[in-house]
């Protein structure tokens, strides 16, 4: 079992070995995986998440390169993953006894890695956009039949009949939780742009008073015991 997603996800190596990977995930996710999986032809790349023992959920990588097969059917896939959590977290934790080069240096770190989410972000962006979408909020009509109810426009709100069949009532409600996870990026798009011209923005002016300290100003402190 790969030690890697062992302890990502906090299970023992006998709880995973044998489970599908789709176990692990939330169902749209799981069935994104599948579609992407099974149409697939040499390598992709995309994100979903992932949730571990404890519950908590992790925002990973997947790259998959698909395993060629004699008769051309899905045979299976070689995947790797990358954890993308500690990605979204900025710049904290930096205390008073860090040397000053230390806290510059980490502060560019944490910008790339913010960068680097932000182009992870943006690729899953993409990816969504080839997948429906559909921006609407499920009714189950006495129970049994669902419909899906679009923002009202003009006055008027407009209302689709997805019906009781179970493969169209599944592709209807990941197209509205593909929706909501599209608005979701976009969302987090902003916030980490505006981390990035804000931390941009306060490490340059910090540089900038630091170009008009002078050089010698060791000289100029008094002497302490």
């Amino acid at each position: 079992m790969n030690p890697y997603l062992v302890r990502l996800c906090g299970y023992a190596p006998a709880e995973l070995a044998g489970r599908p990977l789709t176990e692990l995930m939330p169902c749209d996710d799981a069935e994104t995986l599948r579609q992407r999986l099974y149409s697939m032809h040499g390598s992709s790349r995309f994100t979903i998440r992932l949730i571990s023992r404890s519950r908590d959920v992790h925002w990973v990588q997947i790259s998959a390169t698909a395993i060629p097969s004699s008769d051309g059917r899905f045979r299976g896939c070689m995947m790797t993953v990358t954890d993308l959590s500690r990605q979204q977290m900025y710049v904290q934790g930096m205390g008073d006894q860090q040397l000053l080069g230390d806290k510059v240096e980490r502060i560019h770190d944490q910008l790339e890695r913010l960068k680097v989410l932000r182009t992870h972000l943006l690729s899953e962006l993409d990816d969504m956009r080839q997948l429906p979408r559909v921006d609407a909020t499920p009714f189950w009509h006495q129970g049994r039949y669902l419909y899906l109810i679009e923002p009202q426009k003009n006055g008027k709100r407009k209302r689709q009949y997805v019906g009781s069949d179970p493969e169209k009532v599944k592709q209807a409600l990941s197209s509205v939780r593909r929706q909501q996870r599209f608005l979701q990026i976009q969302q987090e798009l902003t916030q980490i742009d505006y981390q990035i011209r804000n931390a941009t923005f306060k490490l340059d002016s910090f540089l900038w008073d630091l170009a008009h300290v002078p050089p010698d100003l060791h000289r100029l402190l008094p002497a302490t015991a």
